[in-house]
């Protein structure tokens, strides 16, 4: 997965940085994509770094489109939405699995 999400960030950047007028629907064709894929897979092993890094694509995606359309104020909600899950997951650190896991050895001699 490291190696598709630095693709990710190489694509994104040339999307970007390219000149066409349509530059932007390939950013976020790609957030999308990468959006779906990372939360279709959970390949990370606490299930909320899946959940954060899945919802930064579409934030990102959303980003790219609120400055197409001129729209600053949901640029601006797009780009908090990742902070306020990360305050959200602070406050549960522990995903319910890893939890039981752990109170099950506790209980297990």
């Amino acid at each position: 997965m490291d190696v598709v999400m630095k693709l990710f960030a190489v694509s994104l950047v040339s999307a970007v940085s390219a000149s066409a007028v349509s530059a932007w629907k390939w950013s976020v064709a790609l957030c999308g994509a990468m959006a779906v894929l990372v939360w279709v897979t959970r390949p990370y092993m606490q299930p909320q770094v899946s959940t954060l890094q899945s919802l930064s694509c579409l934030s990102l995606a959303a980003t790219s489109v609120a400055f197409i359309y001129q729209m600053p104020n949901l640029a601006r909600a797009a780009l908090l939405t990742p902070l306020l899950l990360v305050l959200l997951q602070v406050r549960c650190p522990d995903c319910e699995e890893a939890l039981a896991e752990r109170c099950y050895e506790k209980i297990d001699p």
